[in-house]
């Protein structure tokens, strides 16, 4: 399959994974109906791999914390994160990480007693909630571990606040 098709594909699944586990399956089942009249045996691994996709859905537990995390992440005031990301034309390499998922990737290894960015990282790469938060991009131990080193002081500050109001919720 043409390296085009394969980042359609990643990208389909990404913006899958932030809808219902029913939206999600009915986009990328039409992903892989399109891609099956040409890649069939694409399409096939499309379709294998849907049901393990949406494990963090089908767990029974609504709403789930990893969701509730990066929805109340998302609710809140960034901006003093943002602040020094820069885009270059002339620099290449991939582009920065977006805050709220470094934050929100960090308050729900807390509140599952993880303090250790190759632990998270490690996680990333097979527990369903951890890949729902990261929409399945790869985040490597080093650029946790940066995030939070150089944002110490406004990080803990975000922290000791959201698990407060996280702990004080009732369900949890």
């Amino acid at each position: 399959m043409p390296e085009h098709l394969k980042d359609q594909t990643q990208a389909a699944m990404r913006l899958a994974f932030r809808l219902t586990a029913r939206e999600g399956m009915a986009r990328l089942e039409k992903q892989a109906e399109w891609l099956g009249r040409e890649y069939p045996s694409a399409a096939a691994s499309l379709r294998e791999g849907l049901a393990g996709m949406f494990t963090v859905s089908r767990l029974g537990l609504s709403p789930h914390p990893a969701r509730a995390i990066w929805a109340l992440v998302g609710r809140l005031d960034l901006s003093r994160f943002y602040d020094g990301i820069e885009s270059s034309a002339e620099e290449g390499g991939r582009p920065a990480f977006d805050p709220q998922l470094l934050i929100s990737l960090w308050v729900y290894a807390y509140s599952q007693g993880m303090g250790s960015a190759r632990e998270v990282a490690r996680r990333c790469e097979f527990d369903p909630a951890f890949q729902w938060l990261t929409g399945l991009d790869e985040v490597n131990y080093h650029t946790l571990a940066s995030f939070r080193v150089e944002r110490q002081k406004e990080l803990d500050e975000l922290f000791t606040q959201l698990l407060a109001a996280l702990i004080a919720r009732k369900g949890w």
